[in-house]
């Protein structure tokens, strides 16, 4: 006589394979929120790479010059001597600006995540100079972070001249 039910190795098997399905599942559910986290942190990222550029542009608005500087101070006012101030005193023109500051001209470290506690902010010009006057200012603004051991990035890239 066959008795009804399933035997120990059936409940083993069916067990086993729903397990499976559980464990794939939360592999899913943790793939997506470390996704999610990278694009929220590159949304974030993005908006401070704008921030700087629009930093830039309102600079620019305020005074251009167009005088290229050499050997002038920190403190000048206007935009094209500040930009070509802080490209003559280094060999490679890129310059940290986790704060809106001209006057921290220097070169990211490293390890200097020091804007919002997660993220690095830095900026390259490059320029021509057409009889001594400066009609063209090329910034890509690039905005690193780091998250899980993995390296991330967002730059955004603007022209900016005398008659925008």
């Amino acid at each position: 006589m066959k008795q009804a039910g399933f035997s120990l190795v059936e409940i083993l098997i069916f067990t086993t394979i729903v397990a499976l399905f559980f464990v794939l599942g939360a592999a899913v559910m943790i793939f997506s929120l470390r996704q999610m986290q990278v694009a929220q942190h590159r949304i974030v990222a993005t908006r401070e790479a704008e921030s700087l550029i629009s930093w830039f542009k309102s600079a620019k608005e305020v005074n251009w010059g167009g005088a290229e500087c050499s050997g002038c101070a920190a403190g000048t006012s206007a935009f094209t001597e500040q930009v070509s101030r802080v490209t003559h005193n280094l060999v490679y023109p890129t310059i940290c600006f986790n704060t809106l500051d001209w006057l921290a001209d220097d070169v990211c470290s490293p390890s200097d995540y020091s804007l919002d506690g997660l993220y690095k902010r830095e900026a390259k010009f490059t320029y021509a100079v057409v009889s001594g006057y400066i009609s063209q200012v090329t910034v890509a603004v690039t905005v690193y972070w780091r998250e899980s051991g993995e390296s991330y990035q967002v730059t955004s890239n603007t022209v900016l001249s005398v008659w925008e």
